[in-house]
């Protein structure tokens, strides 16, 4: 499992977890700049922006993409879901994957018996 970056737990600590993945998902992977007297709408809460504003005024700050850290975070909730008896469709339609993806994350067996033809039979 991939760490998250240092600069992310101090967002974190900063504005909030809910908030930092938020920005995350908006910004990750792009510098962003915090004009003098220009607050932009960066996707957060008012509160969380104006504490990012009062710190990084006049500077800028890269907001990571966090790619793996996601995903770890991802496939474990799918792990868990399948554990507690989720079924493998239902999963592949809450995480916009396919069934065969969802399979291959939960290291399980894909049915062998189903009803679909083979394709160059």
């Amino acid at each position: 499992m991939m760490g998250i970056p240092k600069s992310i737990n101090e967002l974190i600590a900063l504005i909030g977890e809910p908030d930092t993945l938020a920005l995350v998902k908006l910004h990750g992977g792009s510098t962003l700049f915090f004009a003098k007297n220009k607050a932009g709408y960066l996707g957060i809460s008012s509160e969380a922006s104006t504490k990012l504003y009062s710190l990084y005024v006049g500077c800028y700050l890269f907001i990571p993409r966090c790619h793996h850290a996601l995903l770890d975070a991802r496939n474990s909730q799918i792990k868990c879901d399948k554990n507690n008896g989720t079924p493998v469709k239902t999963l592949a339609r809450k995480f916009n994957l396919t069934d065969r993806q969802i399979i291959n994350i939960c290291g399980l067996e894909p049915n062998r018996n189903s009803p679909q033809l083979d394709l160059f039979s």
